[in-house]
């Protein structure tokens, strides 16, 4: 079907017959790096297999929890249904102005994934266990982007711009989620 609508689609393009969509974007502050921006996720993980990593998180400076987990996946609703729904996330309508905060495989019962309005500061401490020296590793959309020491902070909120995605037709998130996840398809 989809090879099909291209060239439709394309003659929608050259017409002006589209809309714009705008999609949360995320800048994020590693020490000793450029600041980047991501527009599905950043994650914060352990380097070494077999080693937990700690880090706390603070909303607008208010502490919310420390995870013990292999990481912490910090998305916006555009990235909420890759890495973070594979660890566990809701899957959050692309077009909602949030982030969504997804430990990864956490060393708690209570760890919980949390939804917070896009405009908040979320900052991610690297804290010791007491037992190994505390790393991490940063990654922007996949792709690495610092690495992080006891005591070390990565800052991340909205992007001074979103971005705009060209929206032919109307939209189809739900259908695409019903295609891809299976939704009210019998088994």
């Amino acid at each position: 079907e989809e090879p099909e609508r291209l060239l439709q689609d394309l003659d929608r393009l050259l017409t002006g017959e589209f809309g714009l969509e705008h999609r949360v974007m995320l800048e994020v502050i590693v020490p000793g790096a450029t600041p980047r921006w991501a527009l599905n996720d950043v994650v914060v993980a352990r380097p070494h297999y077999g080693r937990i990593t700690r880090l706390r998180a603070l909303l607008d400076g208010d502490l919310i929890a420390t995870y013990p987990a292999d990481g912490l996946i910090v998305a916006t609703a555009t990235g909420a249904t890759a890495f973070s729904l594979s660890a566990g996330g809701p899957i959050v309508d692309a077009r909602m102005a949030a982030m969504i905060l997804t430990p990864i495989c956490p060393h708690t019962l209570y760890s919980r994934p949390l939804v917070v309005p896009a405009e908040v500061t979320v900052t991610l401490q690297l804290v010791a266990d007491g037992k190994h020296r505390p790393e991490a590793a940063v990654f922007v959309d996949g792709q690495e982007a610092g690495a992080l020491a006891e005591g070390d902070e990565v800052v991340v909120r909205r992007a001074a711009r979103d971005a705009l995605l060209v929206q032919l037709g109307e939209p189809r998130f739900y259908d695409r989620l019903r295609e891809k996840l299976k939704w009210g398809m019998e088994r």
